[in-house]
This record gives structure tokens, C-alpha cells and sequence, in this order.
């Protein structure tokens, strides 16, 4: 049978499943990584589909933290005589391979292209929370902790973690309306829905890091908070966000007139701009005296 309309059913279920998603990460932040949901997943990702031994789970508190626990298991490793073999992309392309077929099929065979354009923008709706502006951060950080980390040199999972929220929650709809009914892509839901904020796969580790415990938006979703870190995770390390724009953490500790006048940095004038304003009628006035 063909999904031809969307029925208000149809509707109810892709605005629960929507809203599901986007609690698991602004809602059940702060639970943290479920545990037996996260190794049941990852057992079913190493076992079945890369035929390894299930590895040991390193859980790290921030994403700053993870690049040291790599860096300290790659010269460990490397004292040895022994190479810590990053397997990502190996694991991507089982991933895709497993999950595509059963969900192009439900695609290309059972929902008229009109209708999945519309249960489609549960993708964009729910979306990843990872991008490169939290990137630079941690980059910056790791560089100053003397990790020297570049980002390519190791990758990140792009199948598991809040950037994939928005694809297995597309999969999530088709399942609870019955027209999905896989193992492989149930297993891949419920890795999902362990919380990991993002992993880093090796042939016998995984490094997962656990979700921020804050974060502040603003009326539009973006990044966004005047006063204090926009994302902090549980080791204290944070970004600072003002709608959606990256900016220095000195700003948030007070500034002088002079150090807003010369900055040159437009965006980071326009942040500082913001926080001036933020105090009240004529603060701006006020401040340039």
C-alpha cells in the first residue's frame, strides 16, 4: 500500500516524533548518555555490521576532553609500537549500506513524492547541532592545551550523534506509522537515541562524548545567551553564542569603551554592541559617555 495523503494521524505522529527528538537533546540533556542503550548499539554496530569484537567505551565529558583522551591513547599506542586505527569511514559506509536499502525502498516504493516532502522536513526541523562554529572553539582549545589536534586527522561520526538526529527521526516516523520494520535500522534508531552527542570510532575503542548540560537559544534557535556560555558541557568547558555568532569569552567579563572602539572585528562589535544595550534605554549613550 501507498502512503498517498497524510491523514491527521499522520500529522500528530510526525509533530510527537519531532517533538521527541528535540527533547533527547534540549530536555534530556542533562541525563546524559543512556548507557545500555549506547553499548547495546554499539555492540550491534561492531559485531554486525563491521564483524569486530566489541571494543572498550571511553566516556568523555566534553568534546575538549575526548581530543586529550585520543591524544593520550594515540601516544600510548604509539610507545607500544602499536597504531590507533580510526575505522569512521569504514563504519559510514556499513551504515549506509545497511540502513539505505530498506528506507529507499520505503522511498522510492510506498510514499508518493509529494507526501515526502512533507514528512521530509522532519530532517531540517529536528536537524544536527553540530557545525563548524562549535568546531572552532574546540580547535582553539585544543591548541592552547598543546594537543596541536587537527581536525581531519581523526573524524567524527557522521552517522551517529545529534547531526544524525534528523535522519533517524525521518526513519523513527516511517517505523511508528508501520511502513519500516528493520533490524538493522531499529538498532541504528535506538544507537541514536542513547543521547551521544558525537563519537569517534576506532578499531578496538570508541570515544563518546556526552551531550552539553547547557544550552541557550534564542527566539530564532539560534546560539544565544548575553551574559554567559551558550553551551557548557559537564567539565566546564562552554562556547560563547550571540545569535548564533561565536564571540570571545573576555567580552562577558566587562569591557571599556576604548576595547569596543577598536575592535575591528565586525561581528564581535555587534555582540559587544548587544551586551551594551542589553542594560537599558540610552545604555549606549550611557556607555560612550
Amino acid at each position: 500500500m501507498k502512503l498517498n495523503k497524510l491523514t491527521k494521524e499522520h500529522e500528530q505522529i510526525i509533530a510527537k516524533t519531532k517533538e521527541d527528538w528535540l527533547s533527547l537533546a534540549f530536555n534530556r540533556n542533562l541525563e546524559g548518555i543512556n548507557r545500555p542503550l549506547f553499548e547495546e548499539g554499539i555492540n550491534w554496530l561492531y559485531q554486525d555490521l563491521l564483524n569486530k569484537e566489541n571494543p572498550k567505551i571511553v566516556y568523555c565529558d566534553s568534546w575538549l576532553s575526548c581530543l586529550i583522551e585520543i591524544h593520550n591513547y594515540k601516544t600510548e599506542y604509539s610507545n607500544n609500537g602499536l597504531s590507533l586505527e580510526p575505522i569512521s569511514k569504514l563504519s559510514q559506509q556499513r551504515i549506509r549500506v545497511s540502513i539505505g536499502k530498506p528506507v529507499d525502498f520505503i522511498i522510492k516504493n510506498k510514499v508518493d513524492k509529494s507526501v515526502f516532502k512533507i514528512v521530509n522536513a522532519l530532517k531540517t526541523e529536528v536537524g544536527g547541532y553540530v557545525d563548524d562554529s562549535v568546531w572552532k572553539t574546540v580547535m582553539l582549545a585544543s591548541s592552547s592545551s598543546n594537543i596541536n589536534f587537527k581536525r581531519n586527522e581523526f573524524s567524527d561520526s557522521a552517522f551517529i550523534g545529534w547531526d544524525s538526529y534528523g535522519t533517524t527521526a525521518l526513519y523513527d516516523f516511517f517505523e511508528r506509522i508501520g511502513m519500516l520494520n528493520d533490524y538493522n535500522v531499529k538498532q541504528y534508531r535506538k544507537l541514536n537515541q542513547s543521547n551521544c552527542f558525537t563519537l569517534y570510532e576506532f578499531s578496538d575503542v570508541v570515544f563518546a562524548i556526552q551531550p552539553p548540560i547547557v544550552i541557550k537559544r534564542n527566539e530564532n534557535g539560534d546560539l544565544h545567551d548575553l551574559e554567559s556560555p551558550s553551551i557548557e558541557y559537564r567539565d566546564g568547558f562552554c562556547h560563547y553564542f550571540i545569535n548564533g555568532v561565536e564571540m570571545p569569552d573576555w567580552i562577558f567579563k566587562g569591557f571599556t569603551k576604548d576595547e569596543f572602539l577598536e575592535i575591528t572585528d565586525e561581528d564581535i562589535r555587534a555582540g559587544m554592541r548587544e551586551i551594551i544595550e542589553s542594560k537599558g534605554e540610552d545604555s549606549m549613550l550611557e556607555f560612550l559617555g
